[in-house]
């Protein structure tokens, strides 16, 4: 599969977006933002009811990832193959066996993390793609605990627009009845910053008394978040 086609995989830009599209329609309250709301959650009802599942890692993506030191891979906003180092190609690999992601979305939180390093000064990309990983996990939960904080008949709910009501409604009744209750129980049971803790030290994914203590707040805020939906 082309890079360009990868959005599935590209967990940190694709949960903030939602995020940011949810919370611009029942937060902000955004004019002409109806078919724009409708059509994110549409596209996003997977990733609710599989919530905080990542995309799984595979051996083709394995093979693609390992080939790309020679043979190059294709990147969102490069022409042709871009050919990787071999330390990109490593860390990609340790993300994903610490995560048990898909080594194409662990690569794409890598170079994220790249880009990102000027906003996190001190850190390595790879720190800083442990960031974003907790923190897309955040976003996406977060995202969820505004929709259904926002249905109908909640009285803090009734001041959201009447044209996403309906949909809403209906789109987050759907998810309740396809199991998403018992998913969130199920996580709010597993969820344990602890045993992250003690995976994230040995595979050396920790940086300075900071970058911990900012890990601990997205890991208890994606929890808190949980215990609210």
């Amino acid at each position: 599969m082309r890079m360009e086609d990868r959005s599935e995989t590209d967990l940190w830009p694709r949960y903030k977006d939602v995020l940011a599209v949810i919370e611009a329609g029942l937060i902000s309250k955004q004019t002409g933002i109806r078919l724009r709301f409708e059509q994110t959650l549409k596209n996003s009802k997977d990733t609710f009811l599989k919530l905080l599942k990542n995309p799984a890692p595979n051996t083709e993506d394995a093979e693609l990832l390992k080939k790309a030191t020679t043979e190059g891979i294709e990147l969102p906003g490069y022409e042709g193959k871009t050919q990787l180092s071999q330390l990109l190609v490593d860390e990609a690999t340790i993300v994903s066996d610490m995560f048990k992601l898909n080594q194409i979305s662990a690569l794409q939180l890598l170079l994220h993390g790249e880009d990102q390093l000027p906003q996190y000064p001190g850190l390595t990309r790879g720190l800083v793609a442990v960031t974003l990983y907790y923190d897309a996990r955040k976003s996406i939960v977060q995202a969820l605990r505004t929709l259904m904080c926002s249905r109908a008949g909640l009285t803090w709910a009734s001041d959201i627009p009447e044209e996403l009501s309906p949909f809403l409604t209906s789109f987050t009744s759907q998810l309740m009845e396809s199991g998403l209750t018992e998913t969130i129980l199920t996580l709010l049971d597993s969820l344990d910053w602890t045993k992250d803790l003690g995976e994230l030290q040995k595979k050396a994914a920790l940086g300075d008394a900071q970058h911990v203590a900012t890990l601990r707040q997205l890991h208890a805020d994606t929890r808190q978040s949980l215990a609210y939906c």
